[in-house]
């Protein structure tokens, strides 16, 4: 009796003895786990530091809104056919730039501005010539000056992204579109690290060139789709542009949204595999509706005029009315005479050819054409 007495005396000790022990083991492992729990906090925190992720290059700064005025008073000049005061400035900005003789030991920033206007520049001499669709345009040059000086611009991303597009841009008339829109794939890249702007929405707005031209060879639904969401994206990178930017290329973009309702290729040419719906000429009209508002028709240059006129002519064609169309192709193909615009003016001829042929009445009174013509020109459409 007293030894089970003694013996259970012996198990009480034991329970109490295991239970503070199992009670120190359990504070232990909580304050263990509390410490790797904030050691873990401390380390997520530090790797937070480390790996925060980089913001979008902003491309809207004062100093670069100097650079994108001057590039888009060059394209201006250029589309507007103002050849002799675009290589005076042209020339102005080159004698500058080589009596600095920029070297890696001046100011640094000052030598990244020097190489910013210099890159420009040949940018603008390079959209220049890709107007007038010069297929030597990736002979020149003026590609491997930009190369020399793209990593010493204030943004390589962007000058790099640039080259790209303009590359491709310049490859697809030498060799094969798909040549040219692989360099768009790199260019369209280097966009992803850059805010929308101008220099991004350059970008898409050759990628859509070259879509319409593949979009010539293969004139399926699919086709059709990207080519007006490529437009769309494009005008979507212009809108924290300035007013007079933004109303610019959304013009442009939007004659591109005609131009694919109507089934017109890049230059104007008729592609005969596509059919138009009445839906896509109420579209292409919405389209040249909107370039005909007051304060967006304002500051329309030439070219733009053609390539619209063009887009109207084709307009009133398919809807027979060809004094109309007829009309509006002679004004198109002044301006494409005039600047020796030579893609689109065959095209134009064709337009013209093929109007009078279908309506004599249209083409036997010249007379009254001219005077038709010469009332628009007064009115500024």
């Amino acid at each position: 009796m007293e030894n089970c007495e003694n013996n259970q005396g012996n198990s009480e000790r034991l329970d109490k003895d295991f239970s503070s022990d199992a009670k120190h083991l359990d504070d232990t492992k909580t304050e263990q786990t509390k410490e790797e729990s904030e050691s873990s906090v401390n380390k997520e925190a530090k790797c937070d530091k480390i790996y925060t992720s980089v913001g979008k290059i902003d491309m809207n700064v004062t100093c670069r809104r100097k650079i994108t005025i001057l590039a888009h008073q060059l394209k201006r000049l250029s589309h507007e056919g103002s050849m002799d005061k675009f290589n005076a400035i042209v020339t102005r900005i080159n004698d500058r730039y080589k009596a600095k003789k920029p070297k890696l030991g001046m100011c640094v920033p000052s030598y990244m501005g020097v190489n910013d206007i210099r890159f420009t520049v040949l940018d603008a001499q390079i959209e220049a010539r890709r107007l007038k669709y010069d297929t030597n345009l990736t002979d020149s040059d003026m590609f491997g000056e930009m190369e020399k000086i793209i990593k010493f611009t204030s943004n390589p991303t962007s000058s790099s992204m640039t080259y790209l597009a303009r590359r491709g841009s310049a490859l697809s008339m030498k060799t094969t579109l798909d040549n040219g829109l692989a360099y768009l794939q790199f260019a369209k890249q280097h966009s992803i690290q850059i805010s929308p702007c101008k220099d991004t929405g350059m970008v898409f707005y050759i990628n859509a060139n070259l879509l319409s031209q593949k979009f010539e060879l293969n004139p399926s639904a699919e086709m059709k789709k990207e080519l007006l969401e490529t437009i769309e994206h494009a005008m979507a990178h212009f809108e924290k542009e300035i007013d007079d930017v933004r109303s610019d290329y959304s013009r442009m973009l939007m004659l591109k949204k005609a131009y694919c309702y109507l089934g017109l290729n890049l230059f104007g040419k008729k592609i005969q595999e596509i059919s138009v719906s009445e839906d896509d000429r109420k579209s292409a009209k919405n389209c040249l509706d909107f370039i005909e508002k007051p304060d967006i028709w304002k500051r329309m240059e030439s070219r733009r005029k053609m390539l619209y006129h063009i887009a109207k002519a084709e307009y009133y064609r398919q809807g027979q009315l060809f004094e109309s169309s007829l009309m509006h192709g002679k004004i198109a193909f002044m301006f494409a005479q005039e600047n020796s615009w030579t893609a689109e003016l065959p095209n134009i001829i064709d337009l013209i050819n093929d109007v009078e042929s279908a309506s004599p009445k249209a083409a036997g009174d010249d007379d009254t054409d001219d005077e038709l013509i010469e009332q628009l020109l007064s009115t500024g459409i």
